[in-house]
């Protein structure tokens, strides 16, 4: 899980403050406590005032969110000309936002805010690494994904250029040149 940095403040005189998880898994004595939060764990506080003797322990009111899990189908790859539908899916039912960004993450970078990247008729340039930025309203996810775009290959065709009426033409290829 993620870390996160807690603080308290008492009105007791000297207190002992002790930050447990799942009632009785100590975590520190320390008025703030920086720990690593998971899923599926009660997190909680107990305070004992020395001068007086009263004590309270309260559970911590953490909400922790996961971060968005992905799969993702179609094609990342193509020629020059061709087209690239490639979309990323949750692996559960939440609700995401989604933003696609060319290269870097900045807003002069953003090319679309849809679940899918769509490039008609890429070109050379379009084949560079996506920023993927899903988000679910809490936490947020950063993915990078690269986009390659193959130029088409150039057949080099060589042949005797003349030839006589019901003649043979001979065509070879040497290889391509790209």
């Amino acid at each position: 899980g993620d870390e996160v940095n807690l603080s308290v403040t008492t009105d007791a005189d000297i207190p002992i403050i002790s930050w447990y998880y799942d009632d009785n898994n100590f975590i520190s004595t320390t008025e703030s406590a920086t720990f690593n939060v998971e899923s599926g764990k009660n997190y909680n506080i107990y305070i004992l005032d020395l001068i007086s003797g009263c004590d309270a322990y309260k559970e911590l009111p953490l909400h922790i969110f996961s971060n968005p899990e992905l799969v993702f189908e179609g094609n990342s790859e193509t020629c020059v000309g061709g087209n690239i539908s490639y979309t990323a899916k949750p692996v559960d039912e939440s609700s995401y936002s989604y933003k696609w960004y060319k290269g870097s993450v900045s807003e002069s970078n953003l090319v679309s805010s849809s679940a899918t990247l769509s490039l008609t008729g890429a070109v050379l340039a379009d084949g560079v690494t996506y920023t993927l930025v899903v988000g679910n309203g809490h936490c947020e996810t950063e993915v990078e994904v690269p986009i390659t775009i193959y130029e088409e290959p150039t057949p080099v065709i060589t042949s005797n250029d003349f030839v006589c009426y019901n003649g043979t033409i001979e065509f070879s290829t040497s290889g391509y040149k790209s």
